[in-house]
Order: structure tokens, then sequence, then C-alpha cells
């Protein structure tokens, strides 16, 4: 099963700008486990203070969808405004559609 944490930050210009410096991508080195495929960041293509992370995910029986580094990379980014955090799970349109 493929699933992604998505991290989504709202933000002043200001705030963003301070959370690219502060970053904390060391959290994800400590905090890797064997679900973990990769990270990408994202940026709305118009609004300027809106940031997104997503941590891939990929796990033949997952007892839990979150994980610790996502909830805790979450939480170190509460300060630079509203944050919302949810797990995605990808499927085939195939497995969508309703016979």
């Amino acid at each position: 099963m493929k699933w992604v944490e998505l991290i989504r930050i709202c933000s002043t210009p200001k705030d963003l700008t301070q959370l690219f410096k502060d970053l904390d991508l060391t959290i994800v080195e400590s905090e890797r486990d064997k679900s973990f495929v990769g990270i990408k960041t994202y940026t709305h293509d118009q609004l300027s203070t809106e940031f997104s992370i997503a941590i891939q995910r990929c796990e033949d029986d997952p007892k839990k969808l979150s994980s610790d580094l996502g909830l805790r990379l979450w939480e170190s980014l509460k300060q630079y405004g509203i944050t919302k955090y949810s797990i995605w799970v990808e499927h085939s349109i195939d497995e969508l559609r309703i016979t």
C-alpha cells in the first residue's frame, strides 16, 4: 500500500521565509522507518504563502498510517502559521470504479 502524509502550511510571507531558513530536515534523517520512500515539497502556484510537505510511504501491511516523523514535523511547523495534517492513500482508478 502506498500513502502520503501531507502537511500543509498557510503562513505570512515573513513567516514562510523564516520557515525555509529554520526547516530542520535532520528530523527527516533521524525518523526514517521502513515505510519511508521520500519527501517532497510543494508551493502553491498563485498563493506565495502556502507550502506543503509530502512524506511518501509504502508498506505491505501497515499497522498505522501516521508516523512519528510526520507528526513531529507537523508539530514543529505549527509556529509558522495554520497547519493541516492529513493522510492520503493511493488507489488505481480501477479500484475506485463502482460496478
